[in-house]
């Protein structure tokens, strides 16, 4: 764990498999993090752990990898940062996900330092969103992670960040990123179905219906590269997620095909749409991403 200055400072490693997930979690927390009650000190830590029994724990089975930095540095420096990388990057070649995990640690980390929306980058947005605070139902009593938004320091993304550490699993698609958000919603809310098109208030955020950014499942995600008799209006929408991590047949965006689709790009990007007509193919190279869920 890293802790204040002219302290120790160092990084545990959870299990082999767990340890590129604290390494991930640590920096993200570590660049990000300031105590704002005392302005003098900045602290880089991982969530602190339930029990002093619980951190032997999982020490105690000699399969960590340990930095200490003990000098008066405020923040790590390049090196240390290369250093927890690279281990990071040579211990975690047999997680699957390792990514996917990545991008879940760190746009928990980022919203809870800065505020704001994090979106993938496969979601349209076609009408301003009038939360602060709000987490995204996928369906019924689910949470996605694609897209949310807090104000700084919001304690829900702070337990966010504790059950990551605390139930992580890396052989789960999903575990740290949707799934935590579900088990972490569930908690704080008595949750029930959605009545019509309202959304659920929950202490001090909202958890918004599923057509605010999820009108179309991800079972149906191939609608939007159809051509529709009638289009949808989207007029209970805020953005749209297009589920690129589904479009493993490589569908893309083709000029001139009428596909809802091209509709979207046409009338909520026209500028890219421009550009992409000016290509030699005039189409949408599908482009994968960690971060396109």
């Amino acid at each position: 764990m890293f802790k204040g200055a002219g302290q120790e400072k160092g990084v545990d490693m959870l299990t082999k498999l767990q340890f590129s997930l604290s390494v991930t979690l640590l920096f993200a927390c570590g660049f990000l993090y300031q105590f704002t009650l005392k302005p003098s000190c900045l602290i880089c830590y991982l969530p602190s752990y339930k029990s002093q029994q619980g951190l032997e724990a999982l020490l105690g089975r000699g399969r960590s990898i340990v930095f200490l930095e003990t000098s008066e540095r405020m923040e790590p420096t390049p090196l240390v940062c290369c250093a927890v990388e690279s281990a990071a990057k040579i211990n975690s070649s047999t997680e699957r996900f390792w990514l996917h995990i990545s991008s879940d640690a760190s746009r928990l980390a980022f919203i809870w330092k800065y505020g704001g929306v994090y979106m993938d980058t496969d979601v349209i947005s076609i009408r301003p969103i009038p939360e602060d605070n709000f987490l995204a139902a996928q369906k019924s009593q689910f949470s996605s992670n694609g897209v949310f938004g807090f104000l700084p320091h919001h304690p829900f993304l702070w337990e966010c960040m504790e059950n990551f550490v605390e139930n992580y699993n890396p052989r789960i698609w999903g575990h740290q990123g949707p799934e935590l958000m579900t088990r972490l919603l569930r908690v704080w809310c008595k949750l029930r179905d959605f009545q019509e098109v309202s959304d659920l208030k929950c202490l001090n955020f909202s958890f918004l219906h599923p057509q605010r950014f999820y009108p179309i499942s991800f079972r149906a995600w191939r609608r939007y590269y159809e051509v529709w008799d009638t289009e949808p209006s989207f007029n209970d929408s805020y953005a749209l997620h297009l589920w690129n991590h589904m479009n493993q047949e490589g569908k893309a965006v083709v000029r001139g095909s009428n596909t809802l689709v091209e509709n979207l790009y046409r009338k909520h990007c026209p500028k890219t749409y421009k550009d992409l007509l000016q290509g030699p193919e005039g189409s949408v190279t599908r482009e994968q991403s960690p971060g396109n869920k």
